[in-house]
């Protein structure tokens, strides 16, 4: 076949043969030209797509940790909110025992509702009052004689009762305070019942007020971990305890408000939300999720967070590494089980509450836009 070609051409005229060559160097020329304009497309497309990969992943980087900072400040603050309530509740009742011959008590504090005969009704919810009920009396309502922390709680509370008003009347803003006699005095705000069994020496954030206070004794409030409340509850919670002294500087009650496990302004962040305590327990979340938590769980939980044990160290070694100072914007990258993909993760540390506070997006920017940038480059540049 070659041979044929070469006999072709010999039988063709000389002008014939040098037109048909120039053809031949025109295609070879375009052909060229092609290909440089080709690889000169995909290099640019290549130079393209990895520098908004950078700059996008970047951005997700700057607002993760923006959104770490906003976060952290939100939940110092409202906690600290409530531990200022209990401040004031506690220095108005070291002030009333040393002034109280200057108060004038203008009601008595009323007991709390029988159980069987608590509803809890639109009426109830916003006329929030504080009421007591008594452990270790059959009544559950006489008070013992000559008992002075009970008296002073009682007193004390009863002339506190005349600025409820300061309160929220928000249900989940919870407040009690006890005693720590033989005979306990139990006040709660903003509604209560007598309930009967019920013992709040055995009560886990009892309890682990009285731990922490030994452990640390130059403490005066302490954060307990997630339990489920005596009464029929909608969720969990997690209390914070303040110690009460009274003016001799003598330990003898706890005040405590509680917080719910579930924060609605968490649907609101662009982010998945973890706060856990020491032992990873979670007491806030936020996650994208399609289950409906009903119970205490744990951040290395991976078929509920996607994170497992090994995970949790790298975070909680990473929230310390951040506390020191150093790269402070340095992030986690972690594979999430339960979204199977790499995540980009933030962790903080809160050093008195020894709470971590976790943040991770599923869904990065650069993933979001990926697919729109090659579709639209696609058509402009290559023409598909």
């Amino acid at each position: 076949m070659f041979g044929c070609i070469i006999s072709a051409l010999r039988e063709m005229r000389m002008r014939s043969q040098i037109f048909l060559f120039e053809i031949i160097i025109l295609l070879f020329v375009l052909v060229l030209a092609g290909a440089a304009v080709y690889v000169e497309i995909r290099i640019f497309y290549y130079i393209s797509t990895h520098s908004s990969e950078t700059i996008i992943s970047n951005l997700d980087i700057k607002q993760i940790n923006q959104a770490t900072s906003l976060v952290s400040h939100y939940i110092k603050q409202k906690h600290q909110r409530r531990i200022h309530v209990l401040e004031h509740l506690s220095s108005f009742l070291k002030t009333y025992q040393i002034l109280t011959n200057q108060f004038t008590k203008l009601k008595s504090l009323e007991s709390c509702e029988a159980s069987e005969e608590f509803v809890i009704s639109e009426y109830s919810l916003q006329t929030p009052k504080l009421c007591y009920q008594l452990h270790g009396v059959p009544d559950m309502v006489t008070l013992p004689k000559n008992n002075q922390n009970i008296s002073l709680l009682y007193k004390g509370l009863s002339l506190f009762n005349e600025y409820d008003l300061l309160f929220s009347i928000e249900t989940p803003y919870f407040i009690q305070v006890v005693d720590t006699s033989d005979y306990k005095i139990d006040v709660v705000y903003p509604i209560g019942m007598l309930i009967k069994g019920y013992d709040p020496e055995t009560r886990p954030w009892y309890v682990n007020h009285i731990k922490q206070m030994k452990a640390h004794p130059d403490e005066i409030y302490f954060y307990s971990e997630v339990y489920k409340v005596f009464f029929e509850s909608f969720d969990y919670q997690f209390s914070i305890t303040h110690s009460l002294f009274n003016s001799q500087q003598q330990f003898f009650g706890i005040a405590k408000t509680m917080l719910s496990t579930n924060d609605p302004s968490f649907e609101y962040v662009l982010y998945n939300i973890i706060l856990i305590n020491y032992a990873g327990q979670v007491l806030y979340n936020g996650m994208e999720m399609g289950q409906n938590l009903t119970d205490i769980f744990y951040v290395f939980n991976e078929t509920i967070t996607g994170f497992n044990e090994t995970d949790w160290y790298q975070i909680e070694e990473h929230a310390t590494y951040r506390l020191g100072g150093d790269n402070p914007n340095q992030i986690l990258i972690l594979y999430n089980k339960y979204f199977q993909k790499y995540v980009h993760v933030q962790s903080e540390k809160f050093k008195k509450e020894n709470f971590t506070l976790i943040m991770y997006i599923v869904k990065l920017l650069y993933q979001i836009y990926e697919c729109e940038f090659n579709q639209n480059y696609g058509k402009i540049v290559l023409g598909n």
